[in-house]
């Protein structure tokens, strides 16, 4: 609930995505309850929150996700998120392929 409602308050909706990732499929069922606050952040401009946000959704197989996730195939902007200890840096569109291959299983 608490990320849920992170994703609410602009300065916090960058935790709030790397939280929702990192507890992964542990809390997919959870999402479905805060559907439309979880989907927001992939209607957002700014390319790190696009990059947390897909990256959790994948991490999630949270399959309402998935039209989004269709739409950023030809996004080029480098993201780089902080995964178990390491900084991984690739595109949208690498990020995107990702979590739809991880969803789509």
């Amino acid at each position: 609930m608490m990320v849920a409602h992170s994703l609410e308050e602009p300065p916090l909706v960058k935790g709030g995505l790397w939280g929702i990732g990192r507890l992964g499929k542990r809390i997919t069922d959870a999402l479905y309850f805060f559907k439309e606050k979880v989907i927001h952040p992939l209607q957002s401009e700014e390319s790190e929150i696009l990059g947390l946000a897909t990256w959790a959704m994948g991490e999630t197989s949270f399959k309402p996700a998935l039209k989004f996730l269709k739409s950023l195939m030809n996004r080029k902007e480098n993201v780089c998120i902080y995964i178990e200890g390491n900084f991984i840096e690739k595109t949208l569109e690498e990020w995107a392929k990702e979590s739809i291959d991880k969803i789509e299983l």
